[in-house]
C-alpha cells in the first residue's frame, strides 16, 4: 500500500523498517515531502534452528512503493546488522551508496556474490566533509565503535515553503571513549557545535547497561594476560570486523613470541580488506596460513576464529564439534569468546562452551572472566551524555528491543529533551513543529534468504512445523468392487515417533484408516472424501496421543 505524506507539508516522516523493537536488521526511511533517504540496510542472523536460512531482512515493500523518491542510501559503518541486506534492497532498486571507504570496500566484496549486479555507485565519505544526497546535506561525524569507519550523521533536509527544512541527528552506533578523557572531550565538543537539532536518533543498545562500555586498551591488557598463561595452543573467537583488535592481537603476538593464523571465511576477508584499506597497515607480520600451523609449537600459535554466537558452520563450531578441518581440540587448548553474546544466542553459544569443556578445554568468556570483551554499544551514562551534548528538541530511540527502547525514552525525559516516542518497525513517526508522533502502521515484515534467494515466509513456517512434528505420508488403495472393499495401506513417517515405536503406530493407524472408511458409503466415496475424512481421523489420533501435528501427505488410489 502506498501511503502519502501528512497533509502538513513541513512534516518530516521517519519510518523504521527494520532495529527497532529488536536487535539487528537496520533500517530506516527519513522521508520529506518530495525525498526519501534510506539509512542502512542490514540483516538479522537466524536462531537455532536456522531451517536453511542464512539471513533475514527487513521487506523492502515500502521502498520499493517510494522508488521514484529515494534519493540513495547512506551505511553509517560496515556491520551486517546495517550493511548485508543492501545487495538484496540494490537488486530491486538501482540508488547510489554512500559509505566510508572500508564499508565500500566491503560492500563490493561482497557483490562478488551477486554477478546479476552491474554499475553500482558508489560514493566513498570522509570525517567531517558535507556531501549531497541530492537535496540531503549530510556531515558524516566519527564515533567510536568497533569497527573503523563508523560515521554518525549530520543530516539536514533542504527548505521547504518558507520552512528552513530540518537538522537530524543520527548517531549510529557508537560508544565514548572513557580511557582518554582528551578524545571524549573533543567527541563532546563535536556533538555540542552541532546545535540546533531538531531530532536526534540514537543508538540504544546499551540503555540497560549501568557500566561504561570500555575501551580497547584495557581489554589488551587482560587478553595478553590469559595469552601469557596459556600452557598451548590459543583460540580466539571475536568480530571479524573488530579491525581494531586484530591489531592489538597481533602486537601481542610479537610480544608473547607467539604466531597468528586466521580461520574462519568473514576474520580472513575483514582482515584482507583492512590490510588493502590500510586499516591494518603493510608493516604488520605475515600470518600464519591455518594449513601450516601444524608446523609450529603449540606455545607458538594464536588462531582468531569466526563464530562468536557459536554457529554450527563458523570456524568455531566445526572447531568445537571436532569437524574442523586443521585443529581438533586437545586439553591443553585454551579458547577465549572476546565477544558479546548477542540475545537470543545465548543456548548455541552455551552449547559450543560445553563441547569445549568436555574434551578439557580451558574457555574464557564474558561471565567467567573479567574483562574479555568490551562492547561497541555505550551505557546509559554515554548515551545520555551524547544527548546533553547535542540537546536536541526531539529524540527517537532507535536500534534495540523494546526494553531498549523504552529505557532510552527514560533517559531522554531526564535529559529534559521536550519530545520523545517509542516506536517500533512499521510505525510512521511525523515530526512536526519539534513534536513527534505516530501517525500510523505501514505493512511491514521480515523476508528470510539462503543461498542468496528468497525464501517464502510459508516455506519457512512449513520447514519449522516439520521441524517440531514431523512428516507423515499415506498411500491407500482401495477396490469398491468388492465389499467390504479392499485396502491396500503403505505408510512413512518422520520425526513423529522413535524408530522403536513406528510398527505399533502403523498398526494404529491402520486401523483408524479402515474404521474411517467404513463410515463413509461406497457411494459416496471420493479421493477427495477420503483424503479430508483420514487426515482428520488421524490428526486427531496424533495430537491426542502424541502432542503431534506432522505435515501430512495422503495419496488415495481409488478403483471403482
Amino acid at each position: 500500500m502506498v501511503h502519502s505524506m501528512s497533509n502538513n507539508a513541513h512534516s518530516l516522516r521517519i519510518v523504521p523498517l527494520g532495529g527497532f523493537g529488536e536487535i539487528g536488521m537496520n533500517c530506516l526511511a527519513i522521508e520529506t515531502h518530495d525525498e526519501l533517504l534510506i539509512v542502512d540496510c542490514g540483516v538479522q542472523f537466524p536462531s537455532e534452528p536456522r531451517l536453511g536460512v542464512d539471513v533475514i531482512h527487513a521487506s523492502f515493500e515500502y521502498l520499493l512503493s517510494k522508488r521514484d523518491k529515494i534519493a540513495g542510501l547512506v551505511a553509517t559503518h560496515g556491520h551486517e546488522d546495517h550493511i548485508a541486506a543492501i545487495p538484496f534492497l540494490l537488486e530491486q532498486l538501482s540508488i547510489p551508496i554512500f559509505a566510508g571507504p572500508y564499508t565500500v570496500a566491503l560492500l563490493q566484496s561482497r557483490l562478488q556474490e551477486f554477478p546479476r549486479l552491474r554499475k553500482i555507485q558508489f560514493n566513498v565519505i570522509e570525517n567531517a566533509l558535507p556531501f549531497h544526497v541530492h537535496n540531503f546535506i549530510i556531515t558524516p561525524i566519527r564515533m567510536p565503535h568497533s569497527t573503523v569507519d563508523n560515521f554518525a550523521l549530520l543530516i539536514e533536509t533542504p527548505a521547504q515553503n518558507n520552512h528552513s527544512g530540518y537538522r537530524i541527528f543520527h548517531t549510529s552506533d557508537f560508544k565514548l571513549n572513557v580511557k582518554h578523557p582528551t578524545d571524549n572531550a573533543d567527541i563532546l565538543s563535536t556533538l555540542r557545535a552541532l546545535q540546533p537539532v531538531d531530532l536526534m536518533i540514537t543508538d540504544s543498545t546499551g540503555s540497560l547497561e549501568q557500566e561504561d562500555a570500555g575501551d580497547e586498551d584495557t581489554l589488551i591488557e587482560h587478553l595478553e594476560e590469559l595469552i601469557v598463561d596459556a600452557p598451548g595452543r590459543v583460540f580466539i573467537a571475536l568480530f571479524s570486523s573488530n579491525i581494531e583488535r586484530i591489531r592489538n592481537l597481533i602486537k601481542i603476538a610479537e610480544h608473547t613470541g607467539r604466531h597468528i593464523s586466521l580461520s574462519g571465511r568473514s576474520v580472513l576477508n575483514h582482515y584482507r580488506i583492512a590490510r588493502e584499506t590500510g586499516d591494518i597497515p603493510s608493516t604488520a607480520p605475515v600470518l600464519i596460513p591455518e594449513q601450516s600451523a601444524h608446523h609450529l609449537n603449540d606455545t607458538e600459535l594464536i588462531v582468531l576464529l569466526s563464530g562468536t554466537q557459536g554457529e554450527s558452520r563458523s570456524a568455531l563450531g566445526r572447531f568445537a564439534s571436532g569437524k574442523h578441518s586443521q585443529f581438533t581440540p586437545i586439553s591443553t587448548d585454551t579458547v577465549i569468546l572476546s565477544s558479546r553474546f548477542i540475545p537470543g544466542n545465548e543456548l548455541q553459544i552455551s552449547r559450543t562452551i560445553s563441547r569445549l569443556v568436555e574434551q578439557q578445554v580451558q574457555v574464557f568468556h564474558r561471565n567467567n572472566w573479567q574483562r574479555i570483551h568490551v562492547s561497541g554499544h555505550g551505557s546509559k551514562n554515554e548515551i545520555l551524555a551524547a544527548m546533553n551534548a547535542v540537546s536536541p528538541r526531539a529524540l527517537l530511540p532507535a536500534h534495540g528491543t523494546f526494553e531498549h527502547l523504552q529505557a532510552t525514552a527514560n533517559l531522554a525525559k531526564e535529559a529534559q529533551i521536550p519530545s520523545t516516542v517509542t516506536a517500533t518497525n512499521g510505525d510512521v513517526i511525523s515530526l512536526t513543529d519539534g513534536i513527534l508522533t505516530i501517525d500510523e502502521k505501514i505493512a511491514h515484515g521480515k523476508i528470510f534468504i539462503e543461498n542468496n534467494r528468497p525464501l517464502p515466509e510459508a516455506q519457512v513456517r512449513e520447514r519449522h512445523r516439520i521441524s517440531n512434528h514431523g512428516t507423515y505420508v499415506i498411500w491407500a488403495s482401495l477396490c469398491k468392487r468388492v465389499s467390504p472393499p479392499s485396502i491396500l495401506i503403505r505408510q512413512h513417517t518422520l520425526g513423529v515417533v522413535p524408530e522403536s515405536g513406528k510398527e505399533s503406530l502403523f498398526h494404529s493407524v491402520e486401523q483408524i484408516i479402515q474404521d474411517t472408511i467404513q463410515q463413509i458409503s461406497v457411494r459416496k466415496m471420493t479421493n477427495e472424501l477420503l483424503q479430508k475424512e483420514i487426515k482428520i481421523a488421524i490428526r486427531k489420533y496424533l495430537r491426542n496421543q502424541f502432542g503431534r501435528n506432522p505435515i501430512f501427505s495422503i495419496y488415495i488410489d481409488l478403483e471403482s
